[in-house]
């Protein structure tokens, strides 16, 4: 499965949505106060499918925006997809998670410049591994946090799989590795922070 991220922001949300399609999880319950009443499904779920219309109610939940407060597809207001946010979301779609940290020098900066991401990862109450993730299994899928240094120190999600290939929401492409995927203007940098997801 691929897809264009629908903001410029919403890289999380969209590896989340394509993550839990591909593992299954296509029903989320109905949460009062979102924008939640236009979506199909019954009045306790709302059913997803791979269109901007999910992707931006995922994005409600994972981005820095007030919750209720609709997204828009222009919209870059909300911010990034948080880490712990995106977990939130996770729980919501019925997927474990655990999150790998490997520290190095990008996790360093990222921990600078963003220096209360693993204080809310530790608060939301999620397995943390200070190591490289084992091999994927058929149900899992990783969430990769890469590092993008233009202008200042960003990240940026990609979606990697059990057999190797990776879907980056920036172009919505899927590549068949991570060189094939960084090729040409992307100068992506892996930085250790990775969120397994377990259908």
């Amino acid at each position: 499965m691929n897809k264009r991220q629908a903001t410029p922001t919403s890289c999380g949300a969209c590896v989340l949505l394509c993550a839990a399609l591909e593992l299954g999880k296509d029903k989320m319950p109905r949460l009062d106060g979102m924008s939640m009443r236009e979506y199909s499904g019954t009045h306790t779920e709302i059913q997803l499918d791979n269109s901007d219309k999910s992707e931006l109610l995922l994005y409600e939940i994972t981005s820095s925006a007030s919750p209720g407060s609709p997204v828009q597809s222009s919209s870059i207001q909300a911010g990034y997809s948080l880490p712990h946010n995106l977990i939130v979301a996770a729980r919501l779609l019925e997927l474990t998670v655990t999150v790998y940290l490997k520290p190095g020098m990008v996790y360093s900066l990222l921990s600078c410049y963003h220096s209360d991401i693993v204080n809310k990862l530790a608060g939301s109450g999620v397995e943390i591994e200070r190591a490289a993730p084992p091999l994927l299994l058929g149900n899992q899928r990783a969430l990769e946090v890469l590092g993008v240094v233009q202008g200042g120190v960003f990240f940026h999600y990609v979606m990697r799989r059990p057999n190797g290939t990776y879907m980056d929401p920036g172009s919505g492409i899927n590549y068949p590795n991570f060189d094939q995927m960084n090729a040409s203007w992307k100068n992506y940098i892996a930085s250790g922070f990775i969120i397994v997801l377990q259908g």
